[in-house]
């Protein structure tokens, strides 16, 4: 009962002040007694007292305004982390809406460009590759035979949206992509100059790697229809699909694991 009383008074200042005035004033009678005139003596003990009132007052005053102070701080924090948590959360859902949207069309222009991929690969079969035409030894000298992926391109730095895994295999099928279709070195001429078996091994060497280019798509493609599947704005799903006689090509070279590659001249 008496601490609750004695933190009552120091919440209030004025209050306390006024208590110790008090009780300074009854101090004084107590010790001198009641005077008729105040002499110097007692006037020099209300002054003290007084003083120490005044004190006594700052001090719960200043309390009270540190109190005041941490709370006041303390919901400031609180604020701005739950500002700064709606924030980020914005942003993800920004970041994650551009995921979808790019996840659609990063998947349409790999599907479109993975038909020359796949072009390529069966005009380059090693088992024929000894006696293709001109135009075949033309496309496999020289680089640019694929498509440019624009879209993926020029969107590659801004994959904040897609989860990680995702990320790093766009990234991997453009670098893989980009390299495939960089010159292999040499001309036509030199390569006309070559050993018709020596020919062979060289298609089996850049085919083997355009399978795994072509997984790799296969796989992107399959892992961004998990962003856009379902999307209202999209009415139906395209198919890109290859034809059974394509696919049947693509199995048998595929299939054809004779690296040695037998002399044919």
């Amino acid at each position: 009962m008496v601490m609750r009383a004695w933190k009552w008074l120091a919440e209030r200042p004025h209050m306390l002040a006024t208590v110790a005035a008090g009780a300074g004033a009854a101090a004084v009678v107590a010790v001198v007694g009641i005077p008729v005139l105040w002499s110097s003596e007692a006037a020099g003990w209300a002054s003290a007292i007084a003083t120490v009132a005044a004190v006594l007052a700052a001090l719960a005053t200043s309390r009270k305004q540190i109190e005041v102070a941490g709370k006041a701080a303390l919901e400031e924090r609180e604020t701005a982390l739950a500002v700064q948590q709606r924030q980020w959360e914005a942003d993800h859902s920004s970041e994650r809406a551009r995921a979808v949207r790019l996840a659609h069309v990063f998947a349409k222009e790999l599907a479109y460009a993975r038909r020359a991929l796949v072009v390529l690969l069966i005009d380059w079969d090693p088992a024929q590759f000894h006696e293709a035409s001109p135009s075949v030894y033309r496309t496999f000298a020289r680089g640019g035979a694929l498509p440019d992926l624009v879209v993926v391109r020029s969107f590659i730095a801004r994959l904040d949206g897609f989860d990680d895994e995702d990320a790093f295999a766009i990234m991997s099928v453009l670098t893989a992509w980009q390299f495939f279709d960089s010159v292999p070195g040499g001309t036509v001429e030199e390569l006309l100059k070559c050993s018709k078996t020596e020919r062979r091994r060289m298609a089996r060497v850049r085919v083997e790697f355009g399978f795994q280019l072509l997984d790799q798509v296969d796989a992107l493609i399959n892992r961004l229809l998990r962003y856009y599947a379902g999307h209202p704005a999209i009415a139906g799903q395209v198919e890109f699909g290859l034809t059974d006689e394509t696919l049947a090509q693509l199995r048998r070279i595929r299939l054809d694991e004779d690296h040695s590659v037998a002399p044919v001249d």
